[in-house]
């Protein structure tokens, strides 16, 4: 066959930022408050796309009246 092109599901444009930061000790001396308040991280993930290709339609009766409007069922104006 020669039939080709993209899937339904190509992503084409993808973009990923994985970060993670120590943050400075509070306490420098030791005990309960150091052991609780010193040693923590903050990580955070980006991630973007430029989204599934998609075909906006509109082929529902939205007002939920039950009458077809017209030939594609919308909501007669």
């Amino acid at each position: 066959m020669r039939d080709r092109g993209l899937s339904s599901f190509d992503l084409t444009h993808n973009f990923s930022l994985n970060t993670i930061y120590r943050l400075p000790q509070v306490i420098s001396a030791g005990g309960t408050a150091a052991g609780l308040l010193n040693g923590w991280w903050i990580s955070g993930i980006l991630r973007t796309n430029s989204g599934f290709p998609f075909t906006p339609a509109l082929a529902a009766n939205r007002s939920r009246s039950g009458v077809l409007g017209n030939q594609k069922g919308l909501d007669p104006a």
